[in-house]
């Protein structure tokens, strides 16, 4: 007498399906950083998962939804290495960590730094409320230091914590900009950066201490 043994499929758990997702996104990411987004491909991407192309689409139905969970992805690691910076007390320092975090990040992850900051924006209209707060969390969490900043005088002079937050967005992603791209580097064969930790320290301190500097107005 023979027992035949029918085994059946093991069911995808909730928690399993989100975990293959964050496996797709991290192999993403390691992808698009090797080879950048032209050789970020489906096919890429599940060969080097070892799965089947069509296992990718059962999560995402294009590149186009796997970049667009990648800016989620960043954003999250962005937020990580800022949010940290929450245990310094004092706003003005406070400040200046953020901005060190910030270009630490940028200098750490070029390629998945240049899909958030430099490609294409987000389709905002396409974000519910939670995603949004995902997405300016980082701002909010500057706006809110620079309040804090205001309301113990941290900064001499006229801050506004709104302006203050994109005035320091402004100059330290151009400055993440021209040192993941080479513009600004000590080996450049043409106008090398004498002491490039050196400046980026003074740089950062400079715009820091300029926030409160500016009384904005009209005309």
């Amino acid at each position: 007498m023979t027992c035949e043994i029918v085994l059946k499929p093991r069911a995808v758990t909730r928690r399993g399906s989100e975990n293959f997702r964050e496996s797709i996104i991290s192999a993403s990411v390691e992808l698009g950083s090797q080879l950048g987004e032209d050789g970020l491909t489906m096919r890429g991407i599940a060969s080097k998962l070892g799965v089947s192309a069509t296992a990718l689409y059962q999560h995402f139905d294009s590149k186009s939804a796997i970049l667009r969970e990648i800016r989620f992805h960043g954003v999250d690691r962005l937020w990580g290495a800022i949010g940290a910076t929450a245990t310094i007390d004092d706003p003005y320092a406070r400040t200046v960590a953020i901005a060190e975090r910030y270009l630490e990040f940028a200098i750490a992850n070029p390629w998945l730094y240049t899909v958030l900051m430099e490609h294409e924006q987000v389709d905002w209209s396409s974000l519910d409320e939670a995603e949004m707060q995902r997405m300016i969390r980082p701002l909010l969490f500057v706006q809110e230091t620079l309040k804090q900043g205001q309301r113990c005088g941290a900064w001499r002079g006229e801050l506004d914590p709104e302006m203050g937050a994109f005035r320091l967005w402004t100059a330290v992603h151009g400055l993440s900009s021209l040192i993941i791209n080479g513009r600004l580097d000590e080996r450049h064969p043409v106008f090398p950066l004498r002491d490039g930790a050196t400046y980026i320290r003074q740089f950062i301190h400079a715009v820091v201490a300029s926030l409160g500097s500016i009384t904005y107005g009209g005309g």
